[in-house]
């Protein structure tokens, strides 16, 4: 197994490596081509000299230069000298190229697969980039060679009149025929010669490095899968030894922990006899209290109602009082006005005896007149008159003074009369009042009572129940504790057993 998954990760490695490569190549290739094509066109722009320097420059050749093919580019800018390279280059060379120098660097370095995989992104995207520069190159020289055309169809309007129009006229001309020269035709021969030779050299020179690197990379991977398969099938062995060791130790650790439960149930089975039992006793106890409470509490109605016939007795003792109050009140007023009615009787003899002394009185002062009027005068007449006057006065006085008397006893009478009803109705009310009060504030007393004795009972039943269901959650967890404990080791016992007969086959 994992010598197939090292061939298929090896293989795909080598594709990735191919594809790289070839990208890298042509990558390369391209670079080269548009390099020489800008240096031979920098070549024939820069080559704008005149006529007259080109004869001189010749006479100024360098010692370097003896014996060395020369070949004379002429443009329309000027005219230059390319000194053409030797077919059989120096081998013992002074300096190496900068390329050279960084591919021997590349290579002296040790390379990991992280390494490798890092190089091979730098690769693409630096593939990519040389894409785009050579897309901005092609676009600039088209752009060059639109400007150039452009140039040249505005050169060529007629301006006979400008002398300047005149010289550029004359210098194309003989742009033209230099170009017509055999020497200039050899010059593009060679460059395109050149050209299509490194191109050759530098693919044929690509090609052998790409396939040594591919070598050694199947090689590398190669050894590499051989030494994971090794180190895998020791692993295999160390992980079989392990399973074995753990699988004994499993089975000794199991066989522990069985005894340990058992060891544990019987103790929890004993906790919850010892549970039940005080259970049974904390419940008995309860109900003795409830029993003392429900007779405290009979004891405390009883008493209640014990006030509630004394508090009756009471107000039926004040309502006899009252009755009786009201009826020695009663006999008060009738000995009052039986005592009333024989003052007015006596006043009223009084009366009668006064008005028969008054008539009798009367009676002797006509005749004492009559005897007067015979023997007197008139003045005797006269007097006669006052004193009958003053008589008559005097018993007017002493009527009124008896009538006010008599208005004044019966006015304090009534008052005195008033005064003791009144204050009977007071007494009433306020004895009343008292005995609602009392009788009010022991009922307050007596639902606040059963208020509270409705409370603490209510509250002790919700204790009870609540301690009961408490009791009965736990031993409901614990039992499904248990069950799920029993089916754990079971599972692992089983477990246990399948891996034995696994490793017996």
């Amino acid at each position: 197994m994992a010598s197939k998954m090292f061939s298929k990760s090896a293989n795909s490695k080598n594709k990735l490596k191919r594809n790289h490569f070839k990208s890298a190549s042509r990558a390369r290739s391209e670079e080269c081509i548009w390099e020489i094509e800008d240096k031979a066109r920098n070549n024939f722009l820069s080559a704008s000299l005149r006529q007259h320097e080109i004869t001189t420059d010749s006479k100024r050749k360098k010692s370097h230069l003896v014996g060395r093919e020369i070949v004379r580019i002429i443009t329309r800018d000027g005219v230059r000298d390319l000194l053409v390279s030797n077919k059989t280059p120096n081998s013992q060379t002074v300096f190496w190229p900068e390329q050279e120098l960084s591919r021997l660097q590349a290579n002296s370095k040790v390379m990991t697969v992280e390494d490798k995989m890092q190089e091979l992104k730098l690769s693409v995207q630096k593939n990519e980039k040389l894409k785009e520069q050579s897309e901005q190159r092609k676009q600039k020289l088209k752009e060059i060679d639109t400007a150039k055309v452009s140039k040249m169809e505005d050169q060529k309007e007629p301006l006979i009149s400008d002398d300047n129009e005149n010289i550029k006229l004359l210098d194309r001309a003989f742009l033209a025929k230099q170009e017509q020269e055999e020497e200039v035709k050899k010059a593009n021969r060679i460059i395109l010669a050149t050209k299509c030779s490194i191109i050759r050299d530098a693919q044929i020179a690509e090609k052998n490095e790409i396939a040594r690197e591919f070598r050694n990379e199947n090689l590398r991977l190669e050894k590499i899968m051989l030494e994971e398969r090794d180190k895998a099938l020791v692993e295999e062995e160390l992980k079989r030894e392990q399973e074995r060791t753990n699988l004994l130790k499993y089975s000794k650790e199991i066989r522990k922990q069985l005894e340990e439960r058992e060891l544990i149930r019987a103790k929890e089975v004993e906790r919850i006899e010892e549970e039940a039992i005080a259970m049974k006793k904390a419940l008995d106890v309860m109900e003795k209290q409830e029993q003392e409470k429900t007779k405290i509490r009979n004891e405390k109605i009883q008493k209640i109602r014990e006030g509630l016939q004394k508090s009756s007795q009471w107000t039926q003792y004040f309502k006899n009082l009252q009755f009786e109050e009201e009826r020695i009140a009663e006999l008060k007023v009738q000995e009052y006005m039986r005592q009333k009615l024989e003052r007015e009787k006596r006043l009223a003899l009084e009366r009668r005896l006064a008005k028969e002394e008054k008539e009798k009185e009367y009676e002797r002062i006509l005749q004492r007149q009559q005897k007067l009027t015979e023997s007197k005068s008139e003045r005797n007449e006269l007097e006669y008159r006052r004193q009958r006057e003053e008589v008559e006065r005097e018993f007017r006085r002493r009527e009124k003074e008896a009538a006010i008397k008599k208005r004044e006893m019966a006015d304090d009478i009534a008052k005195a009369r008033h005064v003791q009803l009144e204050e009977v109705k007071r007494q009433r009310a306020m004895q009343i009042a008292r005995d609602e009060a009392n009788f009010k504030e022991f009922m307050e007393k007596l639902r606040i009572e059963k208020d509270r004795e409705e409370q603490r009972k209510k509250l002790r039943h919700e204790n009870k129940y609540k301690y009961r269901d408490e009791i009965v959650s736990q031993m409901t967890q614990k039992r499904l504790k248990k069950r799920e404990e029993d089916e754990r080791i079971k599972r692992e016992q089983l477990a246990v057993v399948e891996a034995e007969r696994q490793r017996e086959k």
